[in-house]
């Protein structure tokens, strides 16, 4: 199971028009998984994210990851345990 990093809190900066998480929120909430040091060191090859459902302001996300072959796996889960979206990173 994924280890559960940090909780990330929707704010008015994360929101689009529509009032929901922006899509650029979501990836910089991904990569905050990793200190700047580990962040430094992985050779990303790809992420692909993909997004269940619209989080709104004042939410609250469980960060996760898991590492895999070659990568990792995050989560952003919600109060109900249910994920808003995933991601996946390749590593080079």
């Amino acid at each position: 199971d994924a280890d559960e990093v940090y909780t990330f809190t929707v704010r008015t900066s994360s929101i689009d028009i529509g009032r929901h998480m922006n899509n650029v929120a979501y990836v910089r909430a991904f990569l905050d998984c990793f200190t700047a040091d580990e962040a430094a060191q992985l050779p990303i090859g790809t992420m692909e994210v993909r997004y269940i459902t619209a989080c709104m302001e004042g939410e609250e996300l469980r960060m996760c990851k898991k590492a895999i072959d070659g990568g990792w796996l995050l989560g952003a889960r919600r109060s109900d345990g249910k994920y808003a979206a995933v991601a996946s990173v390749l590593l080079k």
